[in-house]
Parts: structure tokens; C-alpha cells; sequence
């Protein structure tokens, strides 16, 4: 009994991964097992003697993979945790001049830091209502782009609650109330920003960044409740990334 449920408990690991991986990750996972299945038996082949079919299978398995140099990589990015130039993942990232949000890929929390001004250095989880309120009404005059980011962490940790106390209003809807805020909107996408955005390394491919793209929408989009300023910000960084890709 213990042993189907435990079976269960694989094949549904197994099949959620397939539903939400990228095909090429799939592919990846599929040569690597077809490589070490050749590979273990052309081993086998070669202990017990039967040279003739072991060295065709091993030359086989050994060719494939200097070829498809990139399970090396592969393994150390998604199974050994990555590392220090590994090119593993990390947490999406929106910077202004003024903060810096950061949200997690795996929970879907929204955390943040004050670059300047009066809270500079503050997390914004540890600033109270009053002192937020008092932080956004600063930046719809210094740099909306900071302010339309602030409202993503108000709306998220507050709800509409705080709009009936700030010049956004009680009605105005996620971006409204720092639209036409200050100076110094985004300018042009970096690719340092858009992998930032995205939670990238530098030598992601397209599927690393269309799989980016999916999960973090999917958290933020505002018809789930979610930023229309970070989903638009997230939509510009895959597009700038994919630009000229096929």
C-alpha cells in the first residue's frame, strides 16, 4: 500500500513538472535519461564481456554527450542549485532611483527597500501605513515611476484601505494615483534590467525567459489581483529579450 501511494506521489510530481516546465527543459530531461540509458548498458555490455556491442554503445553515449555539452550545464543550473557563475535563477527585481521591489518567483511575496529620502535604507515590510502614505505622497513629486511602483506594494499589503486617505482617491484603480506623477519615467529597457525583471542569468535562452515570463504573470497580472504596472514592466522585459529571437 505504502509503496502505490508513494508511486502516486511520484507520477504527480512528475506530471506537474511536465505541465509548467519549458519544452526544452523537457528535452533536456528526455537526452539525459536516453544518454545514461546507453551508457549504462554499453557499461554493463563491457563487464560482462560482449565487447563487440559495448564499445559501439559507449562511443555512441560518450559522442552524444560531448555534442550536447549543455546537460553539464543543465545539471549544475537546475539540479545542484546553481552557484556562483552557474547562471542560476533569481528573484525578479524592480529598481527606480527611489526603490527596489523584489519579488519572490516561488511565493509570489512582494518585499522592498528605500534608496533615498527620508526611509532610506528601511524595508518597506517594516514601515507603518502612516509612514508609507507619507513615502508615496513624496515620490508622486519627486518621480512617479517610484510611486506607481509603491502603489504595487500598498495595494498588495494594504488593499484599497489606503487610497481613502492619499490623493490616489478611493475609487482609483492600481497606477492611477501617481500616473502623471513626476519626472523621470523609465526610460529604455537595459538588458541588465530586463534579466533583472525577470530573474535571469545572463545566458538565458528564449525558453528560460518565455517560462520566467509565464510564472511571474501569472502572479502579478491584474486580473488576478495583481500590478498593472509590474505586469506591464515584466511584459517589456520578455519583449526586449525575445527581440530578434526565434
Amino acid at each position: 500500500m505504502a509503496g502505490a501511494v508513494l508511486a502516486l506521489l511520484i507520477a504527480y510530481v512528475i506530471m506537474s513538472w511536465l505541465a509548467n516546465a519549458p519544452r526544452r527543459q523537457v528535452a533536456y530531461v528526455l537526452m539525459i535519461l536516453i544518454l545514461s540509458a546507453v551508457l549504462l548498458v554499453g557499461i554493463v555490455m563491457f563487464v560482462t564481456g560482449r565487447l563487440t556491442t559495448a564499445l559501439p554503445l559507449l562511443l555512441s553515449a560518450l559522442a552524444g554527450i560531448w555534442r550536447q555539452r549543455w546537460v553539464v550545464r543543465w545539471i549544475a543550473r537546475n539540479l545542484l542549485g546553481g552557484g556562483p557563475g552557474s547562471g542560476a535563477a533569481g528573484p525578479a527585481t524592480v529598481s527606480t532611483p527611489w526603490l527596489d521591489m523584489i519579488l519572490d518567483r516561488r511565493s509570489g511575496a512582494l518585499s522592498g527597500r528605500v534608496k533615498q529620502g527620508a526611509f532610506a535604507g528601511r524595508d518597506l515590510g517594516d514601515l507603518s501605513l502612516d509612514d508609507l502614505i507619507a513615502l508615496y505622497e513624496d515620490l508622486t513629486r519627486a518621480h512617479g515611476e517610484s510611486a506607481r511602483l509603491l502603489e504595487t506594494f500598498l495595494d498588495r499589503e494594504h488593499g484599497a484601505a489606503w487610497r481613502q486617505r492619499t490623493a490616489a482617491g478611493p475609487g482609483a484603480g492600481p497606477g492611477a494615483g501617481a500616473a502623471g506623477a513626476g519626472a523621470g519615467g523609465g526610460g529604455a529597457m537595459t538588458r541588465a534590467e530586463a534579466l533583472s525583471i525577470l530573474g535571469l542569468p545572463e545566458d538565458a535562452d528564449a525558453d528560460e525567459v518565455r517560462h520566467a515570463h509565464r510564472r511571474l504573470i501569472r502572479k502579478l497580472h491584474p486580473d488576478q489581483g495583481g500590478s498593472s504596472y509590474l505586469a506591464a514592466k515584466i511584459n517589456q522585459a520578455k519583449d526586449y529579450l525575445l527581440a530578434g529571437r526565434h
